[in-house]
């Protein structure tokens, strides 16, 4: 896996957290739906270069306190720098990679599967693929404020509404 540490000031972004659909606020034509409590504001955006059917994206992402983001997965990589608050991050279905304190080159990572459940921090990045089905909640008094890059097919929306129930056959708990 390439080095994130120096390029998670770049490319910023869990989890992650754009959620079921977002506001957004953002002076770039189109939008997703909104999720109370989250906003989500794109900072640019450009087609890939090397595949204009693709939009590369940087946004920043805010959660509120008490906000649950519901099971979702998103079309596309995204990678995600939390740079205030702590968030309570679970896959359902897939797996990502998160590297703690990721500004340092030598971030120590971890590869986490579905039915695990951590605490993202401040300085954390998550690399989360596509069609990983996870959830999110800011369980704290703070905004949580992650940056979030993200490579996704043009004309399809930042996230997906997931049925918990149908990827893993369990009834699903609230939030995280």
């Amino acid at each position: 896996m390439a080095k994130v540490g120096t390029r998670a000031a770049l490319l910023f972004g869990c989890i992650l957290a754009i959620g079921a659909g977002c506001s957004v606020s953002r002076g770039i034509p189109g939008g997703s739906p909104t999720t109370a409590g989250v906003e989500r504001v794109i900072l640019d955006q450009t087609p890939n270069p090397s595949d204009p059917g693709q939009i590369l994206e940087l946004t920043r992402v805010t959660i509120g306190p008490g906000t649950c983001i519901p099971p979702h997965t998103h079309p596309g990589p995204q990678l995600g720098t939390l740079v205030a608050g702590t968030l309570s991050y679970r896959i359902i279905d897939g797996e990502a990679y998160v590297r703690r304190n990721a500004a340092r080159d030598d971030a120590p990572g971890e590869t986490l599967r579905a039915d695990q459940r951590l605490e993202l921090r401040t300085g954390d990045s998550i690399h989360e693929p596509p069609g990983m089905v996870h959830t999110a909640t800011n369980e704290g008094d703070e905004p949580v404020v992650i940056y979030v890059s993200s490579l996704f097919p043009a004309g399809e929306p930042t996230s997906i509404a997931a049925d918990e129930e149908a990827a893993t056959g369990a009834t699903p708990p609230s939030c995280p």
